[in-house]
């Protein structure tokens, strides 16, 4: 089982401009801010893949599951 590993994880990030201000919170939602939450697999054979599931949330509610393949290492 040491070729099998599984992650859960939550990510939240924000980017902006200058020109208009920045808000964070906006009636108990989310407004100028993304995050998300989910869980991955890992299979190691001669490279890696790696499935992730992840939600988008707003502090109210979770979006859609989204599914991600990809090959090769975490960075």
């Amino acid at each position: 089982m040491g070729n099998i590993q599984g992650l859960l994880f939550t990510d939240i990030g924000t980017a902006w401009d200058r020109e208009s201000p920045f808000r964070g919170i906006k009636n108990g939602r989310l407004e100028d801010v993304v995050a998300g939450y989910g869980f991955g697999v890992r299979l190691a054979f001669i490279f890696w893949i790696r499935y992730d599931l992840a939600w988008r949330y707003d502090l109210v509610n979770s979006g859609q599951p989204m599914q991600y393949w990809s090959l090769g290492y975490d960075f």
